[in-house]
């Protein structure tokens, strides 16, 4: 399949790219890092391709300001992925003799929006990998605020891995830990309905933030938003967004405060016996509605069966329910096949080794929202295997709340909701979701 029609989006009278060449999402292509030998997901050719359009853009960039950034980053990664590039080299030789660039330096022009596309078009279909993340970045250099790239960027990040472009680069010569890559569940309630719930809590959402960034009743609509459309884009948009400090916008949704409290009701109906779904829909109802009647009534019956009506409770409940349910489903759909997974060797030398890491040493938890720090001890229970067990956390006379952990798919778990992957570099384990609230090291 020819390329060259894309290509024509973002080439005007391009002679160093008048190049037709051809990709598989099987294809091999290669690159030279500083000693490593790099395997890209795509031919030779479209690395090749990619490397020449970022370094004219570089140019076109650098020809009006020698310090701009974005051209510097877009220099540095066509070098990299065009090992030797003359190209490259003429500009960096340049640049060191402190030699403007002239306009036009390499005879043709690239459309910047038109090359964004093309990136955003070659890493939608890929499967993940550090590539991928990494034409997300350029994509983003060459299209600031991009919905697209900011959720990928994001949904890397909420899985332990570091996704800015520098960090990206660093990796592109190490296996992608695809093993952390889950699908999202799906909506909790059928899909218009789910749709219509977290588009309005988002938008509520937003409106706290935008009074109050640290927002207690912000933080619950955006997690009840996920909880409900995990793969929501608004939501992910808005998280992407808070996470990282940036301005709160391009978020975009047309259900009203009045329209999503109806749809609340509704799903209240429809909720039958999931006590937990049930109960979670009340408990955001009584964040602006406190006197709400049926509420207050189901937040008292949920007390005389001893379970806590805190909103972040109810909310791990939910959360551990469906998780629970869709690893049940998953279980039976490979029974019902008769290809029943099993750990491969490698995975179950991989889970024993985080099991001792975990065992055979003290570990403190470090909370940054409460600035308190917490002495933890984590004792396994059954085989190594199953890394599973018991663990105590104190500070001073007091005891922490956590009691449980286990280790799956490379995640450590703690009661069901707090999950942490463990980073070798500093021998910490950092929060799964990409977050930065707290730390065990």
């Amino acid at each position: 399949m020819t390329l060259l029609p894309k290509m024509k989006q973002f080439v005007v009278c391009l002679c160093a790219l008048s190049l037709c060449f051809s990709f598989s999402g099987n294809a091999q292509g290669q690159a030279k890092g500083v000693g490593t030998k790099i395997t890209f997901p795509v031919s030779d050719a479209v690395v090749k391709s990619i490397a020449n359009g970022v370094i004219v853009v570089a140019a076109q960039r650098l020809s009006f300001n020698l310090n701009d950034s974005v051209a510097l980053k877009l220099l540095q990664v066509g070098g990299l992925l065009s090992a030797g590039n003359e190209k490259a080299l003429y500009l960096k030789g340049l640049m060191d003799a402190k030699q403007p660039i002239p306009p036009g330096v390499f005879g043709g022009r690239v459309a910047e929006a038109a090359l964004g596309k093309y990136l955003l078009d070659l890493a939608g279909p890929q499967k993940p990998s550090f590539f991928r993340l990494l034409a997300y970045n350029l994509a983003g250099l060459l299209q600031p605020g991009n919905r697209t790239v900011m959720i990928e960027l994001h949904k890397a990040r909420q899985i332990g891995i570091s996704s800015d472009l520098d960090s990206v680069l660093k990796q592109l010569h190490l296996p992608y830990p695809a093993h952390l890559v889950k699908a999202p569940l799906p909506p909790a309630l059928p899909l218009i309905s789910a749709k219509h719930l977290a588009e309005g809590a988002v938008k509520l959402a937003l409106r706290e933030f935008n009074v109050n960034r640290q927002s207690p009743k912000g933080l619950q609509l955006l997690q009840f938003a996920k909880a409900i459309h995990p793969a929501n884009e608004n939501a992910l948009m808005l998280e992407a967004l808070f996470s990282s400090g940036q301005p709160l916008s391009g978020i975009f949704t047309e259900v009203t405060e009045q329209a999503f409290f109806g749809y609340l009701n509704q799903a209240i109906e429809t909720a039958g016996k999931d006590e937990n779904l049930s109960l979670l829909l009340h408990s955001v109802i009584l964040l602006y509605q406190p006197t709400s009647f049926k509420s207050v009534v189901a937040m008292q019956n949920a007390k005389k069966k001893n379970l806590s009506t805190e909103f972040r409770t109810i909310l791990g409940r939910f959360n551990a329910a469906r998780t629970f349910a869709a690893t049940k489903k998953t279980t039976a759909q490979h029974a019902n096949t008769g290809n029943p997974k099993s750990p491969s060797l490698d995975e179950r030398l991989k889970l024993s080794q985080l099991t001792r890491v975990l065992i055979d040493r003290k570990w403190t938890l470090v909370d940054r929202a409460t600035d308190e720090q917490w002495f933890f001890e984590f004792r396994i229970v059954g085989a190594v295997s199953q890394a599973q067990g018991r663990c105590t956390g104190k500070r001073g006379a007091r005891k922490h709340s956590w009691r449980q952990w286990a280790i799956r798919d490379g995640i450590l778990i703690v009661d069901n909701t707090a999950k942490y992957v463990y980073e070798e570099s500093s021998r910490q384990w950092k929060q799964a979701d990409g977050k930065d609230t707290s730390y065990i090291r």
